[in-house]
């Protein structure tokens, strides 16, 4: 307790625990993000920023079931207490991490396109049809919306302000944010991770979530349920008094209320066990410089008459006590909160001969006894076990997001013939004589190939609009239709037999070749009849290497951000000649690009039947229906 607020009163076991908990936090991501690149070697087989995503998510989750957890466990044993004590900590830690995910999350896979990032966070590409589409995105904002009004009150002046029971009633939103953030990763990751090892991670995590308060609620109950019969003159016989240790209480449920009787000296006083402060359980603290001591958050009142010492005016309601031999009553009837009663004189004794039992830890002690620090020791070390090898385990089983490689750091020429359909591409000659090889190219962002500079970026809804863009693209696009054209920029290789050529900003990305080849035969489309493919669409830039990965659930509303602003609509399948995996290209049923009609179907398995036809090693398929 103090007299004024502070923003953070530091102690130093504070101070130990604030840097055990960020360096863990540290170790935590940075070990995640290690373990995913060491259990997946291929080249570039995940990029950075997105396995810290990861790494900062799963850190997130894990804080808080540690916070969840640690609630149950000290009601199941109070040595863990000092855990307690500190779990504003944890929480206000649990939030910056889960903060520093979504925003991660937002700018890397709704940045850089046509729609502003949190316009295109908030809305569901294609619509909701039904609960395969809702948007996972939602259940994690909700989450993290509930995490920030819990740290942000999380300080004693919002309790104080807001009164103690709407203050914990808003701080028991901590289930709601839990439901929403499983949910988060049921509708997300899940969808995409299908290893049985992270569905079983997720499960385990449930259960004994839910295990552990199912086991402090029903330890409460059955103490609960011991109560005492009343006598005839009205008062309840608790105990006998040597069950009551020196500065100790006996906790007894009296009616609908938990009473704790504190011996102090001789003396024997009866008072709620409710703390005022977050209805802490008095009756498990201790009487400290005469007044007894909450071992939540060290808040203190008179036995004698439930009142705070000066200058505090917190008080409590108070119970008549007395003795009878050697057994100790209470009268059930509260009185006022800090009513004064006298207390009942017993033979004062020194020790009660249970040292463990004596042992009493709160945060602004200087130090904790040596029972309770091992104690608590041994429960962090624990926790942080749990969460290392979960972590590793979940790093470890992450699905592999394929062979694709983006050199973005190193520029590019290649030259060959434009052609804008059904998407734009580059027809270059194969390493094999009278063989072609088909290379789409894109601009940055999420923008298709020439895109004016201004549509693309976080800003682009700002200063262009569709028709202006579009104009602009089939203008470019007129303009080099069946020319042979040298295109700048970097390259995306998936190991596939399509390739992506990302175009350098400005006019000279493409330019007319001075010497345009002769000689060379053109691929002509060869077709190959009706097929029914059954796959996952998505959009091409991104999985063929931008992202990693660059498909799935997670990935979905990226990759319709991507397909409505220009980059190809792809479908992942085998091809039917090689029985090797290839990227589809779709396009519409008239040859064009498919556009933003398929953007319902967008990051789920779908079924797609049209004419399926080969340019150069390329399939493309001119879709005519989509079915889920």
């Amino acid at each position: 307790m103090s007299v004024s607020y502070r923003a953070v009163g530091w102690s130093r076991s504070k101070r130990i625990y604030d840097a055990a908990l960020l360096a863990a936090v540290m170790v935590f991501i940075a070990a995640f993000v290690g373990v995913t690149f060491a259990t997946h070697p291929a080249p570039e087989d995940f990029r950075p920023e997105a396995a810290a995503i990861r790494g900062l998510g799963v850190c997130a989750i894990l804080l808080l079931h540690a916070a969840l957890w640690i609630g149950p466990l000290a009601r199941l044993d109070r040595r863990l207490l000092p855990l307690l004590y500190n779990r504003r900590h944890l929480g206000v830690t649990t939030f910056l991490v889960g903060l520093g995910h979504a925003a991660f999350a937002t700018l890397y896979y709704h940045g850089f396109g046509e729609t502003f990032p949190l316009v295109s966070l908030l809305s569901a590409p294609g619509g909701v049809r039904g609960v395969a589409d809702l948007p996972f995105e939602w259940f994690g904002i909700a989450a993290l919306a509930i995490l920030f009004l819990m740290a942000a009150t999380s300080h004693d002046f919002w309790l104080r302000n807001l009164g103690a029971k709407a203050w914990k009633r808003l701080h028991m939103l901590v289930y709601a944010a839990y439901a929403a953030l499983v949910a988060h990763v049921a509708f997300g990751a899940m969808q995409s991770e299908t290893s049985p090892v992270i569905s079983g991670l997720v499960l385990a995590g449930t259960l004994i979530t839910c295990g552990l308060h199912v086991a402090a609620g029903l330890r409460e109950v059955r103490r609960d349920e011991r109560g005492p019969a009343p006598r005839e003159d009205g008062y309840l016989d608790i105990c006998g008094v040597g069950e009551i240790a020196p500065d100790r209480a006996k906790v007894a449920t009296i009616g609908a209320a938990r009473v704790a009787i504190f011996r102090e000296n001789d003396g024997l006083s009866a008072i709620s066990n409710v703390c005022a402060h977050q209805g802490g359980p008095l009756g498990e603290g201790k009487v400290v410089d005469g007044c007894v001591t909450c071992p939540w958050h060290g808040w203190q009142y008179r036995a004698a008459d439930g009142c705070s010492p000066p200058p505090f005016t917190e008080k409590i309601p108070t119970y008549r006590v007395k003795v009878e031999a050697g057994r100790v009553l209470v009268h059930p009837e509260a009185l006022a909160p800090g009513t004064p009663t006298p207390p009942a004189r017993v033979t004062p004794i020194t020790s009660s001969g249970a040292a463990a039992a004596d042992e009493f830890y709160v945060g602004y002690l200087p130090k904790a006894p040596r029972g309770i620090a091992r104690r608590s020791a041994t429960a962090a070390a624990a926790l942080l076990a749990i969460g290392a090898g979960a972590a590793g385990l979940a790093a470890a089983a992450q699905r592999s997001p394929g062979p694709g490689r983006w050199d973005d750091d190193k520029v590019v020429d290649l030259w060959g013939r434009f052609i804008s359909k059904p998407v734009p591409m580059l027809l270059t000659p194969g390493h094999q004589a009278g063989s072609w090889r088909v290379t789409l190219l894109v601009n940055a962002g999420k923008c298709g190939a020439f895109a004016p500079e201004d549509s693309c970026g976080p800003l682009a809804v700002l200063v262009s609009n569709d028709a202006e863009r579009e104009g602009a693209r089939a203008e470019a696009m007129r303009r080099w239709e069946g020319a042979w054209i040298t295109a700048r920029g970097t390259a995306v290789s998936p190991g596939l037999s399509t390739s992506m050529l990302e175009l350098e900003s400005g006019e000279r990305s493409v330019s007319a070749m001075t010497r345009p080849p002769s000689g060379l035969v053109m691929p002509e489309v060869a077709p190959l009849g009706e097929a029914t493919i059954v796959g996952e669409i998505v959009d091409s830039k991104c999985f063929l290497g931008v992202m990693k990965p660059g498909h799935g659930r997670a990935h979905r509303a990226c990759a319709a951000r991507c397909i409505a602003g220009g980059i190809p609509a792809a479908m992942t399948a085998v091809d039917p000649e090689t029985g090797k995996p290839a990227l589809v290209v779709l396009a519409s049923d008239d040859g064009g690009p498919l556009g933003k009609a398929v953007l319902p179907y967008v990051g789920g398995r779908v079924t797609a039947r049209g004419a399926l036809s080969r340019i150069g090693e390329t399939l493309v398929l001119r879709v005519a229906a989509l079915a889920r």
